[in-house]
């Protein structure tokens, strides 16, 4: 009879899960039942009115159930209590932006209480909320049971990674993706922007398929996460489904003609050369295709075809590295980095392996590396280009010593040409080192840059001054004098950061903004003094110039006010598709901002984490606390007199008798 028994139980027997607290991304996979929709017409009336419960409904053995690619219609179910006495905002996430159709149901007794119909086949505007992934809002009293029923419909491979959060624990934790995303498109655009700057410097060929290669690239990866369908077509369903597939067969394209000029394998080695011809050109029918086929055939085709260009590419830089190409062996570890991702990432789509964060974010951080990694090789390229010709140079000079004037007069040309193209990289090297700050040029260039290419928290102190009551004086002086004065100004206040070790981050008209403790640190206990060292000869050095502008007929007394602080800010690349800056961001170095704006003119008002850490070397005055807006609480703050030291001498001094 129990035997019988169990063979009778109900197939829809939901799990609950129990809520309590803050939620961060419960997974829900393991909890979840789920019914293939064969016939495609069941619909939510059926399931709640299955009473002899007729549907095959069946146990998830998987945090995140995969199907595959298929059409087939998919129900999923889990019912969800909210055992908290505290009311809190719950959201129900589908971590991906590649499903077509999402329909959403909450039953409560036996009758749905709410529903959602989400997708990339809906407008973007027509999301509950606004986010590159499914977020479904839900509300839901303390003690009470909902049952959550999801139809998912797809062209595309079918995952449903579902989590539940509560609202602040999501995007808490979404913030540092976004950093993450930013990262990503951030090194994608230097590497395209350097690959310009070299194809208009030399115009080879070969650099304008690796930008274009990258451009796609990034593209693709763009659209794969959603960003292109929230900023840039939220209401273009249609184009928003093609991009992908238009993007990444572009990307096969453009890198496989990048292969075959960098390797030169149209003169060398001619099947290689055939079979990654042929890719690029079925790549290419397949993305004017895809304008005309369903999604579904094309990404089929596009993702053997991805596979069959990496894999040509890498045997192509395998084949020449084995030659003696050296940098066929940078471009061999590329792609091979890039060959793993794509790996993962395909076995992931066709559910052969399971769905993390690694192997949905594999590409990414694959092709980060491997385009930083191809950057190398092309500047490796260059310089054996350069010694090559210079090489020959030297035996055509050696060989034809006594040669007739026109030999004399080609290798003449063929210097010249080499000298004129030596100058134009060392100008790009000139032009870009004026727009960054020292300690950053010297990571791009002397190749440590990849060491700090990321978003990171780290302890920095932060150094803000402006001019007192500069706007009005420029109101009483001559544009050209005032150019001269303030340039004058920055250039002085720039040498002695530079001198005390300091990252001069930006100039903002008069104010001058300075970090200490990235890229390079001595510890957060020298890096505030170097700081505070800083501040003092700063000071030093505006009364020198106060009396030099003086002498110059400059009435008006200029005087800098001086703000400082330590604290944990977040460092890195941040801008925008346009630009891009290295900089830091936080509450920290907004208080430097606001205590440079208490100081009194030729004062340094500091904090009290710096005047923590240089109590010991720097005499300071306690000063009052000032509410500083968007801070809740007061600020303890401190003047800098002078260093200890100096103070002691000039005691001494003063208590020494007198002859």
């Amino acid at each position: 009879m129990l035997a019988f028994g169990c063979f009778i139980m109900p197939a829809h027997a939901l799990d609950t899960i129990s809520v309590k607290g803050d939620v961060a991304g419960l997974s829900l996979g393991l909890n979840l039942v789920y019914l293939e929709d064969e016939t495609g017409e069941i619909a939510i009336d059926d399931l709640l009115s299955d009473d002899d419960q007729s549907f095959a409904w069946r146990k998830s053995q998987q945090k995140i159930p995969g199907f595959g690619f298929t059409t087939t219609p998919y129900w999923f179910s889990v019912e969800i209590k909210y055992e908290d006495i505290i009311q809190k905002n719950l959201l129900l996430e589908v971590g991906t932006s590649l499903l077509d159709n999402i329909d959403i149901y909450f039953v409560s007794n036996g009758s749905v209480i709410d529903s959602y119909h989400v997708g990339d086949h809906y407008p973007f505007s027509d999301r509950p909320v606004l986010h590159r992934n499914f977020l479904i809002p839900l509300s839901i009293d303390p003690g009470e049971r909902v049952q959550v029923y999801l139809r998912v419909k797809t062209t595309t491979a079918l995952q449903l990674p579902l989590r539940l959060w509560t609202e602040d624990a999501f995007y808490t934790e979404d913030a540092s993706k976004i950093y993450a995303h930013g990262l990503f498109y951030g090194i994608m655009l230097v590497v395209m922007l350097f690959s310009l700057f070299f194809y208009f410097s030399i115009r080879e060929r070969q650099y304008i398929y690796y930008a274009l290669y990258v451009f796609f690239h990034t593209a693709y990866q763009a659209a794969a996460h959603g960003v292109t369908f929230q900023y840039l077509w939220p209401d273009g369903i249609w184009w928003n489904e093609k991009s992908i597939a238009v993007f990444s067969g572009a990307a096969i394209v453009f890198s496989s003609q990048f292969a075959i000029e960098f390797l030169s394998l149209r003169a060398s080695k001619q099947k290689l050369y055939v079979f990654l011809n042929t890719v690029a050109a079925a790549s290419a029918l397949t993305v004017v295709a895809t304008l005309v086929v369903p999604y579904s055939i094309t990404i089929q085709m596009i993702i053997p075809l991805a596979l069959l260009m990496v894999a040509g590419c890498f045997v192509s830089g395998i084949t020449r590295w084995r030659e003696g190409d050296k940098p066929a062996q940078l471009y061999t570890m590329a792609w091979a980095t890039f060959l793993f991702g794509i790996a993962l990432l395909t076995l992931n789509r066709i559910d052969l392996i399971p769905r993390n964060m690694l192997t949905e974010n594999a590409m990414q951080v694959g092709s980060s590396i491997e385009v930083m990694l191809l950057l190398i090789a092309m500047s490796q390229r260059i310089s054996l280009e350069i010694r090559e010709r210079f090489r020959i140079q030297e035996k055509a000079l050696a060989e034809h010593q006594n040669t007739n004037v026109i030999l004399e007069s080609r290798v003449q040309r063929r210097t010249t040409e080499l000298a004129s193209k030596n100058k134009q990289l060392e100008a790009i090297s000139i032009k870009l080192a004026k727009y960054l700050s020292p300690q950053i040029y010297q990571q791009i260039f002397q190749g440590k840059w990849d060491v700090h290419l990321e978003t990171r928290r780290k302890k920095l102190t932060i150094f803000f001054s402006d001019i007192k009551d500069f706007t009005e004086i420029t109101d009483s002086m001559e544009p050209e004098a005032l150019t001269e004065l303030l340039n004058s100004y920055l250039n002085e206040m720039a040498e002695v950061a530079l001198q005390f070790g300091g990252t001069v981050d930006k100039f903002i008209g008069d104010a001058v903004m300075v970090f200490f403790g990235d890229p390079e640190s001595k510890g957060h206990k020298q890096d505030a003094l170097d700081c505070v060292m800083m501040a003092m000869e700063m000071r030093k050095r505006m009364a020198k110039l106060r009396e030099k502008w003086m002498s110059d007929g400059i009435i008006e007394p200029l005087h800098i006010r001086i703000g400082i602080n330590t604290g944990y800010c977040t460092v890195g690349n941040f801008g925008s598709d346009n630009r891009l800056d290295y900089t830091i961001v936080g509450g920290q170095v907004n208080l430097a901002s606001r205590l440079e704006s208490f100081a009194e003119i030729d004062n340094i008002l500091i904090s009290f984490s710096t005047y923590a850490l240089v109590k010991d070397q720097v005499t300071c005055i306690q000063m009052g606390d000032v509410k500083a807006k968007g801070f809740e609480k007061s600020i303890r703050t401190y003047k800098v007199v002078d260093t200890v030291e100096n103070l002691d001498r000039q005691s001494k001094l003063s208590a020494a008798p007198t002859v």
